[in-house]
C-alpha cells in the first residue's frame, strides 16, 4: 500500500501495482502479513499490517472491527453480539455464506484439525508451553490415542521442544496447517498428514511456521 488518496488506493504485491477505488473494498483482513482487499468482484492480497492500512485509510469510512479485520462501513448491514455482516454476509470466521460461496476462509482449515483430532467424551488436557509466542497442549482421548497441538503466534518460524512429564510410547502423524501455504477450495478437504515421528518417547522436537498450527496425533 504506498497512497490513498481521496477515491482511489494503491496497491503493490508480486503481481504489479494496482489502483484501486475505495468504493469497491468491501473489508480488509490480515492472516499473519498477508493483508487480503476483498473487492466487489475479487480479492487482491498484499504484504504488510492491517494497522499501517488502518493508518493510510483513516477518514475514509473504514472501521476496525477485530483484530483482524477492517471494514467498509458503507457496506454494513448489521451487527450482531460484535459480529459483523457486509451485505447481509458473515464475513468471517470460518465459511462465508454458501449462497455466495463454497470456498472456506483459511481459518476453517486449521480449525478442522483441532475438529477432527482433539476432544470427545472422556480426554484429558495436560497444558505445555504458553510463552514468547508459543502455545502447546496435549489432549490424550479414552481410547489411549494422543494429539499435541502447537500454535505459534510469532512472525518467525520457531524451533521447539517439548518435554513428557512421563515417558510415552506415541507415533505421531504430524497434520501443518501454514496461512501462506493453503489453499482454500470448494472440496475443503481435510490437511493430510506430511511426516510421520516415531517413536516419540520423552520429547517432540520440531520446527513450526510464523502464524501456523501444527498438529501431532496418533489417530490416522
Amino acid at each position: 500500500l504506498k497512497t490513498a488518496k481521496a477515491d482511489k488506493i494503491m496497491i503493490t504485491n508480486k503481481q504489479g501495482v494496482r489502483v484501486v477505488g475505495v468504493r469497491e473494498i468491501r473489508y480488509i483482513d490480515v492472516l499473519g502479513h498477508t493483508v487480503t482487499f476483498h473487492l466487489k468482484s475479487e480479492n487482491v492480497s498484499a504484504w504488510g499490517t492491517l494497522k499501517k492500512y488502518e493508518d493510510e485509510l483513516k477518514g475514509l469510512g473504514f472501521s476496525r472491527c477485530a483484530s483482524s479485520f477492517l471494514v467498509n462501513l458503507r457496506f454494513v448491514t448489521g451487527v450482531k453480539d460484535y459480529d459483523c455482516f457486509v451485505d447481509g454476509d458473515h464475513r468471517w470466521g470460518l465459511a462465508p455464506l454458501l449462497t455466495r460461496s463454497l470456498v472456506p476462509y483459511k481459518s476453517y482449515y486449521a480449525y478442522a484439525l483441532l475438529s477432527r483430532f482433539t476432544g470427545g467424551p472422556g480426554s484429558k488436557v495436560y497444558a505445555g508451553v504458553g510463552a514468547n509466542g508459543l502455545h502447546a497442549v496435549l489432549n490424550v482421548m479414552a481410547d489411549g490415542n494422543a494429539t499435541v497441538v502447537v500454535v505459534n503466534c510469532r512472525s518467525q518460524k520457531k524451533d521447539f521442544t517439548l518435554q513428557f512429564e512421563q515417558p510415552v510410547n506415541y507415533t505421531f502423524h504430524r497434520h501443518c496447517f501454514n496461512p501462506k501455504t493453503v489453499e482454500p477450495n470448494e472440496k475443503a478437504d481435510l490437511i493430510l498428514a506430511d511426516k510421520t515421528l516415531d517413536p516419540v518417547t520423552e520429547t517432540l522436537s520440531d520446527s513450526i511456521a510464523p502464524y501456523s498450527v501444527t498438529v501431532y496425533t496418533t489417530l490416522k
